[in-house]
């Protein structure tokens, strides 16, 4: 299934920082800056511990697609059963010293469903008891799986001046 990923995009007055913080109060977010769609509008990670700012890099991705595909979505046109997979990660350098910032590119893979065929497919399951023992039904429950699933790569730009060398 195609999708047009631009519509998908979040254009909002109040800072990602806030909107998370929000929606998902049991995480800290130090993060500053845009959604990091692009590196001009890069997520800024507001912590000098280089482990905590990786893992918090791949949970702002995770949570951004379920803001952009669940939350800012109409009821009717949301998606679910999200899988996350790193594809890509690099590091680009930007500026002259003093003032050089160091950023990283992140790609991953996401899996996911419309939310009304993650649905079905999940009652189907339960309601076939998992298809134990009944390797054709499972076969056939897979390749409808197989044909609903969306499958799509994410980008997120994060300056990580502030840890970058301190792992």
């Amino acid at each position: 299934m195609e999708l047009d990923f631009e519509s998908f995009k979040l254009y909002t007055k109040e800072a990602p920082v806030q909107i998370l913080t929000e929606d998902y109060p049991s995480h800290e977010w130090p993060i500053s800056g845009g959604w990091g769609y692009t590196q001009d509008e890069a997520v800024v990670i507001e912590t000098d511990n280089g482990q905590l700012g990786v893992s918090l890099e791949y949970r702002f991705l995770e949570y951004r697609t379920y803001e952009e595909m669940i939350v800012f979505r109409p009821k009717e046109d949301r998606y679910a059963g999200f899988r996350f997979e790193r594809e890509m990660q690099f590091l680009v350098s930007s500026g002259e010293a003093p003032n050089e910032r160091q950023f990283d590119n992140v790609i991953m893979k996401v899996t996911c469903f419309k939310e009304a065929d993650w649905n079905m497919l999940r009652e189907d399951w339960k309601a076939h008891n998992g298809y134990a023992g009944d390797e054709e039904g499972r076969k056939a429950h897979m390749q409808l799986h197989e044909s609903k699933k969306i499958t799509f790569n994410i980008t997120g730009w994060f300056d990580i001046t502030k840890f970058y060398g301190h792992y």
